[in-house]
């Protein structure tokens, strides 16, 4: 797969994070294209929660979603509106929901009732008002999920059978505004007709308990789940098949009179992320051993344990690389790409066909804009971090973040 020229002539330095700003801008603009008047793109800074990268996003999604206090924090800083986020996660502290009701978060989801009466006693106590929706674990699992956060025993939301008795609870706590409901039954699906599926499963369920308890549910939070293909032979995702789709299930909804003023979300990470970044790393050695070519590399699984096959796979595959200097008429050979830690996993690519590199030259890991950086474990033999860059619309190479030495972060001592 190609590497866009502006990206390879950029004057970066390795091993480093580069994110395209174009390529984002450009995903989101497409998301957006198909998503009509009543759905909203969000961005979920999980995936990514660069400051530049949320600057460079800002005007091309709606809002955004957080998972912590400290992505609330980054996201005020960096311009996003309080009332257009959502903040989701099993785990939530008494004072990360308390700076989400101060700074007036539009929907902060329940994942549990205990969860709700901490929220009733904060929202008492700064005489707010705490914006929630209520997350729901549906019943029915679907299969095409790489990874499943319902349908299933998991942390996340309250069961579905659960849910009567969950609304009734929250409806006769002062202080705790029901906006409406939160589903969001899995992430990295590959595969459009799984995506409307759920989609219509969760509209089917919200509609029928808000009929139940003659509720007008102002928004809805589907979640996202579109899938990227990182490896070799994997089928891309058809988004103009599902998203449309998906759509039109949303607006035939609204047709009833208990969903006729609901707006909708879409929460995207992964999925605007992905192929705007690349991981950069520069060959150091290249050695033979045992019949195997083996090229180290200044970069490693401490900087993007993904590639590793450390991070959640059960079969490991290669991530898709490039090699930024070889010229094409260079011999393609099969090697394995390792890192500088002094593990036998630290390997980036294994037995990888590639113009065979030679030391100096730079090679780009595919599809790293997301779960990168922030997903890696930077602390491991006290490697010092790697550059961060922003391609800017203008093709100007910004620095993001400079190396630094992360093992005596915030050490005493």
């Amino acid at each position: 797969m190609s590497i866009p020229p502006r990206v390879a002539a950029a004057p970066f330095q390795t091993p480093a994070y580069l994110y395209d700003e174009r390529t984002m801008q450009q995903r989101c603009a497409m998301v957006a294209s198909h998503l009509g008047e009543h759905l909203r793109l969000y961005y979920a800074i999980k995936a990514n929660p660069s400051l530049g990268v949320l600057r460079a996003l800002r005007m091309h999604v709606g809002g955004v979603d957080i998972s912590s206090g400290i992505e609330l924090e980054r996201a005020l800083k960096t311009g996003f509106d309080p009332a257009h986020m959502s903040f989701a996660g099993p785990g939530k502290s008494d004072a990360e929901l308390r700076a989400a009701v101060l700074a007036g978060v539009g929907a902060i989801s329940v994942e549990s009732l205990a969860e709700a009466m901490r929220l009733q006693r904060i929202a008492r106590e700064t005489h707010r008002s705490a914006n929630i929706l209520l997350r729901l674990n549906p019943a029915q699992p679907f299969p095409g999920f790489a990874i499943k956060m319902g349908g299933k025993p998991t942390p996340f939301g309250i069961e579905e059978a659960q849910a009567p008795l969950a609304i009734q609870q929250i409806l006769d706590s002062p202080g705790l505004n029901l906006r409406g409901f939160h589903v969001y039954a899995g992430t990295q699906c590959l595969q459009p007709q799984t995506l409307i599926d759920n989609f219509a499963y969760a509209l089917k369920m919200i509609g029928q308990l808000a009929a139940d308890f003659h509720l007008s549910p102002e928004l809805i939070n589907f979640g996202g789940g579109l899938g990227v293909a990182y490896h070799e032979g994997q089928q891309e995702l058809d988004a103009a098949e599902a998203l449309p789709a998906m759509c039109d299930l949303f607006e035939q909804a609204r047709q009833s009179p208990r969903l006729a003023q609901c707006e909708g979300i879409i929460e995207l990470g992964r999925y605007l992320m992905a192929e705007a970044g690349w991981y950069l790393t520069t060959v150091t050695d290249v050695k033979q051993a045992h019949g195997q070519t083996f090229c180290v590399c200044d970069g490693g699984m401490h900087h993007y344990l993904a590639a590793s096959g450390n991070f959640g796979q059960v079969i490991r595959k290669n991530y898709r690389v490039a090699n930024l200097d070889a010229d094409a008429e260079r011999e393609v050979a099969r090697v394995t790409l390792a890192g500088p830690l002094c593990t036998t996993l630290d390997v980036l690519a294994q037995q990888a066909e590639l113009p065979v590199p030679r030391v100096g030259e730079r090679l780009a890991i595919l599809h790293a804009g997301a779960y990168g950086l922030s997903a890696s474990p930077l602390l491991f033999l006290s490697h010092k971090t790697p550059w961060e860059y922003l391609l800017d619309s203008q093709d100007a190479l910004q620095t993001l973040r400079e190396p630094v030495d992360p093992s005596g972060l915030g050490e005493l001592g």
